[in-house]
């Protein structure tokens, strides 16, 4: 599932001019400083104001590199980040093709064109950049992960099954992955596995709506309905729309 970013409430016309006046002051010393320093100056600079959380600072920063150089890879995979943040996926998907094209062992760029292709609907080169990235990053969770979930999307979940599984191998403390899992277990009939996951996915984290949704759809499925009945009661208590999450397992 896609995160959310809830944007911070505006506070009054003084402090976002203060905001903006000293957002748009790094940016013009760290223009300042890259234009008289070399490229690793610049990169330093542009990473500098991104962990500041600095972004349309960061944003300019990374747009001038590339007017001076429009295959700088990092600025390419910054300028991507950047626009996928903002909602842009479109453009965000063509930076990153060409910072995975510029840098094409840089398995970072490879994960997030893979990520943005998915947030797309690409299936297949979602999967074509997952599978990349996990050539050059073979024990990364998230790629094994995230290549297990293109496959479930893509009508593939006995595949998608086995790089969920090495996924919770390389990360077992993640609720997320379990009931990721679970799902895809469901769809090849697996339902004992499935409701183990969802129950050690409730137990790393007991205020995960969505597992307890999808357990007591699963119970239902068996034929336990008293079972599915007090589970969809705690997934109502944590969150009243969780019942939508139902349509994973049902």
């Amino acid at each position: 599932p896609a995160r959310r970013y809830r944007q911070q409430l505006p506070g009054d016309w003084q402090d976002a001019l203060a905001r903006g006046g000293a957002d748009l002051r790094a940016w013009l010393a760290a223009r300042e400083a890259a234009s008289a320093a070399p490229a690793r100056s610049r990169q330093d600079a542009l990473l500098e104001l991104y962990r500041a959380a600095a972004f349309d600072a960061a944003q300019r920063e990374a747009d001038a590199w590339l007017a001076a150089e429009p295959d700088a890879p990092l600025a390419l995979k910054m300028r991507g980040v950047l626009l996928a943040r903002r909602g842009q996926f479109e453009p965000a998907y063509a930076a990153m093709e060409r910072a995975a094209a510029a840098a094409p062992r840089d398995a970072e760029a490879w994960r997030h064109l893979a990520t943005i292709a998915q947030r797309l609907g690409r299936i297949e080169p979602a999967e074509k950049a997952f599978r990349r990235a996990l050539e050059l990053e073979p024990g990364h969770a998230e790629v094994q992960a995230g290549l297990g979930r293109v496959l479930q999307q893509g009508g593939r979940p006995a595949e998608a099954v086995a790089h969920l599984r090495a996924a919770i191998g390389l990360s077992p403390g993640s609720a997320d992955l379990a009931n990721d899992f679970a799902a895809a277990l469901v769809e090849i009939d697996e339902l004992d596995e499935a409701e183990a996951s969802l129950r050690a996915a409730i137990a790393l984290r007991p205020d995960h709506a969505i597992a307890h949704a999808n357990l007591a759809a699963l119970l239902r499925r068996r034929g336990r309905l008293d079972a599915a009945i007090e589970a969809q009661a705690k997934a109502v208590a944590l969150s009243p729309g969780a019942a939508a999450a139902q349509a994973a397992l049902a």
